[in-house]
């Protein structure tokens, strides 16, 4: 999965997508910059990726996600998350990247969002605690909470947020197939 930013991200929303792709395993983290939707596809493509995550940011931080799919062309994912009170890791010590990812939802009203996270993200619900390696975990703290964890000792690891919408967009909009 590749990773980047708007076109004009704060801060916040850089260093969100960089812990982000600490923690999700296979990704790649691509400032944005100048590039156009097509030249961030042919990057996906060029790292063999078939997913990319855009994070929108509002004010400086990171607001929505989006989801491009990536093949000989590219289209939008009828899929896109609104986020609020993101907190990332700044620590200053080894900046790892995690080789395995599960994700474990605590009861039935977060489940389904974990089961959608969780295809996005290439990863398998765990129905049960995890003993040990990264976990991302789902709860229903003030709404929807998304934290990943690393055990054992549920250390925090990468970004947390709190998920406000999810859902399936009206219509996909697609281009570059064609």
């Amino acid at each position: 999965m590749l990773i980047t930013t708007s076109r004009r991200p704060g801060r916040l929303s850089k260093v969100f997508c960089r812990n982000l792709s600490r923690v999700v395993p296979g990704s790649f983290y691509l400032p944005r910059g100048l590039k156009t939707i097509e030249e961030v596809a042919t990057a996906a493509r060029g790292l063999q990726q078939s997913k990319v995550i855009f994070v929108e940011s509002f004010l400086g931080g990171p607001r929505v996600l989006r989801f491009l799919e990536v093949n000989n062309g590219w289209r939008w994912a009828n899929v896109i998350f609104e986020i609020r009170d993101v907190n990332v890791r700044r620590d200053s010590g080894k900046k790892s990247k995690l080789k395995t990812l599960k994700i474990r939802a605590d009861g039935k009203t977060t489940l389904e969002f974990a089961e959608w996270f969780g295809k996005i993200l290439g990863v398998e619900i765990s129905e049960k605690s995890l003993d040990f390696g990264g976990v991302v975990v789902v709860t229903s703290e003030g709404g929807l909470r998304v934290q990943f964890k690393i055990m054992p000792g549920s250390v925090p690891i990468g970004p947390s947020f709190l998920v406000v919408a999810f859902g399936d967009l009206a219509a996909g909009v697609a281009n570059g197939e064609g």
